[in-house]
């Protein structure tokens, strides 16, 4: 594979992928600033970015020789597991590990839109496209050391892209989605995102982002205080509980409506 070096951050990708590469070069120059300055996170150490033209190449390429070896091992059950994900995937950050994936723009027209569809203001352009998911990627590796919530970890990477496009990303439309809700109390978490139905999985993304744009415009950098070091669900809770003045117990019960009036209105 070849390789380019940003600002610390390692790009590999087949020789035929160059162009690829240098867009996300491009878009981590781009993308770094905007992280740091709403959220206080920095890009770790020895981070890599890995364009994707297949998910078995990416696991294999990325992973050090003794993970090489499980991966060997559970192939079997992998293949099962990731080959149903695969394409509705357009980024995949490596949960503990500093490692980026993000598929090759000339798969992405392959990809399940499905999800995609019902959250996001549809994007003709491929390539700014792709900058979104790598800005996106990009906030979860600054923040895999948080160990952050579902929620919170995709509203705060959901709003960047945002901030780096300079308009909302994210339909209007699904404020709809907030407000009585039959999904309102199916939380989902990484181990049961896998499983989860298309709607449950949108309404926890779009729970996540309007959360995430309440917080950082009403209560602006109050966000990032809270991601200056590793809090359980249950503290995080208990700190915007008492910012929004709301009781933790009804937090999530009464979240939703504020929400909508405050975009509404």
């Amino acid at each position: 594979m070849e390789s380019i070096i940003v600002d610390d951050i390692t790009i590999l990708f087949d020789p035929n992928e160059k162009p690829s590469a240098d867009l996300l070069a491009e878009t981590c120059a781009e993308s770094i600033p905007v992280i740091f300055a709403l959220w206080g996170l920095k890009v770790p150490p020895k981070c890599k970015i890995y364009v994707m033209t297949s998910w078995q190449k990416f696991l294999f390429q990325s992973a050090p020789w003794y993970r090489k070896i499980f991966i060997f091992l559970l192939f079997p059950l992998l293949y099962v597991q990731i080959n149903r994900q695969w394409p509705k995937i357009a980024g995949w950050t490596l949960m503990g590990q500093p490692i980026i994936g993000i598929k090759a723009p000339s798969l992405l027209d392959l990809q399940d839109k499905e999800i995609g569809k019902k959250i996001y203001v549809p994007e003709s352009d491929l390539n700014k496209k792709v900058q979104g998911y790598l800005c996106h990627e990009l906030v979860h590796v600054c923040a895999n050391h948080l160990q952050l919530p579902l929620w919170l970890n995709e509203g705060i990477a959901m709003y960047t892209v945002d901030k780096l496009s300079g308009k909302p990303t994210v339909k209007l439309e699904t404020l709809k989605l907030l407000d009585n809700n039959p999904q309102k109390h199916r939380f989902l978490n990484y181990r049961t995102l896998a499983n989860a139905n298309v709607d449950e999985i949108v309404y926890n993304y779009v729970r996540g982002y309007w959360l995430a744009r309440y917080l950082e415009k009403n209560y602006p950098g109050f966000v990032s205080q809270l991601l200056q070091r590793r809090q359980d669900e249950r503290e995080l809770l208990k700190h915007i509980s008492d910012r929004l003045s709301i009781r933790p117990n009804e937090f999530w019960s009464r979240i939703d409506h504020k929400i909508v009036e405050e975009f509404t209105t």
